[in-house]
């Protein structure tokens, strides 16, 4: 990469860390993931490493049930790794995540009402396709991606400026 100029998503959102850091407040200061290009949201680090692994496992597909920014993030990563994304929306999700979803190629299928009335649904998908399910409310690889991100670039970012994180 040089420039910013980017072969892909993957190497755009790696090469856009660390989404910068903003004091707020003598002692506050606010990560600002909003700078995260898919979802502009801190949702895109969990969707990479869930993703990945995917591929680690040599799954041809993914089905995962989510709401809005996961959804989004997974499906951008999953268009450009050739994987196939199958998506369950809750009734109450936005129709322009429906859209946006969409328009990466994936399939995005009618949940029952919230996300765990769903994962009945998306388990017997996964059983069906042979998808890898990641279940992100129950994967370590969501608080793995913070760690190995997120927490990194705090850490790193405070740093530079003479400042140490307390744990």
């Amino acid at each position: 990469m040089s420039n910013r100029v980017f072969e892909n998503v993957i190497e755009l959102m790696q090469g856009m860390w660390p989404t910068p850091l903003l004091r707020i407040d003598k002692n506050a200061w606010a990560k600002l993931e909003f700078f995260n290009p898919i979802s502009h949201s801190v949702k895109d680090r969990t969707a990479l490493y869930l993703v990945l692994q995917a591929i680690r496992e040599g799954k041809k597909g993914l089905v995962e049930t989510t709401s809005g920014n996961t959804g989004l993030a997974m499906a951008a990563l999953a268009a450009v790794t050739n994987l196939k994304f199958t998506v369950f929306l809750p009734k109450g999700a936005s129709k322009g995540y429906r859209v946006l979803i969409r328009i990466f190629g994936a399939e995005v299928k009618d949940g029952r009402n919230t996300t765990t009335d769903t994962l009945s649904l998306v388990k017997e998908y996964e059983k069906e396709h042979n998808y890898y399910h990641p279940d992100q409310f129950r994967n370590e690889l969501n608080v793995r991606a913070h760690m190995e991100t997120t927490a990194k670039e705090i850490d790193e970012q405070m740093s530079s400026i003479g400042l140490k994180v307390e744990r």
